[in-house]
């Protein structure tokens, strides 16, 4: 099973992870992590909650501990273990799955919602619409979606560096579509910039400049100049530069 992910899977990235969660939780996700309609869709019910690509299970684990929903069930599903944590609530589990490979019967309309974030550095070409078609199977009948992704397409060096592996950068804007041609109905998109908390800027970049460092030694950048790109990048922001990062969720719905 070939991994396509462009970090490193360590513990500096399992921490630069949950780093990132936090942040993002305080400035780009909904107050409960889901959708209003689908906190809506979940009430009342048990439900089963995926959450693809799940890294560390930061996300996952922070929905389970909220009381409102620790009635529900939850899988935490990664191309790789390697990042999984060492203990959980008894309402959740974790397992390995190549998402752009055909999917398991075993995840075959399993799940009430399904949660994805940042598969920008995982994806290229066609598996992003291969990637919404398994994301669509793996829901039940009137399940949701939740997909959350940024828009690299500007930072020229990231860009530079990641062409060359098919990674155009700029999907999240084509998301909807992309969801939409997979089959989803009822799609909603929100947009929200990296600056939209003026306080929470510095440390969005400072985090992003964390991933392009371990996107650098992946693509096999040279040490020398890798530290001097990234030396760069923290003296800018030092210096009271920031940049801005559009972050794309995008919520859909499987046909009842």
């Amino acid at each position: 099973m070939a991994d396509a992910y462009t970090l490193p899977r360590d513990a500096p990235e399992s921490a630069r992870l949950d780093e990132q969660h936090q942040i993002w939780k305080a400035t780009v996700a909904y107050p409960s992590l889901l959708h209003p309609r689908i906190i809506e869709s979940i009430t009342g019910k048990q439900a089963h909650i995926a959450d693809v690509a799940t890294g560390t299970g930061a996300w996952l684990l922070d929905l389970a501990a909220m009381p409102e929903h620790a009635r529900h069930t939850y899988t935490g599903l990664d191309i790789s273990s390697a990042q999984f944590p060492a203990t959980y609530p008894s309402n959740v589990s974790f397992g390995v799955l190549n998402i752009f490979d055909p999917l398991p019967a075993e995840y075959h309309s399993s799940f009430d919602v399904v949660h994805v974030r940042l598969l920008v550095l995982g994806l290229a070409g066609e598996q992003w619409h291969t990637t919404a078609r398994n994301l669509l199977a793996m829901l039940k009948p009137g399940g949701y979606l939740q997909w959350e992704e940024a828009d690299f397409a500007h930072p020229t060096h990231v860009l530079a560096v990641l062409q060359p592996h098919g990674r155009m950068m700029d999907e999240a804007t084509q998301l909807p579509e992309i969801c939409r041609q997979a089959g989803f109905e009822e799609l909603e998109e929100r947009v929200v910039g990296s600056d939209a908390v003026e306080e929470w800027r510095e440390r969005f970049m400072r985090i992003g400049i964390k991933a392009f460092a371990g996107i650098l030694k992946i693509a096999g950048l040279e040490e020398a100049k890798r530290v001097k790109v990234v030396a760069e990048a923290e003296t800018a922001v030092d210096e009271g530069n920031w940049g801005k990062t559009d972050f794309h969720i995008v919520v859909g719905r499987k046909k009842a």
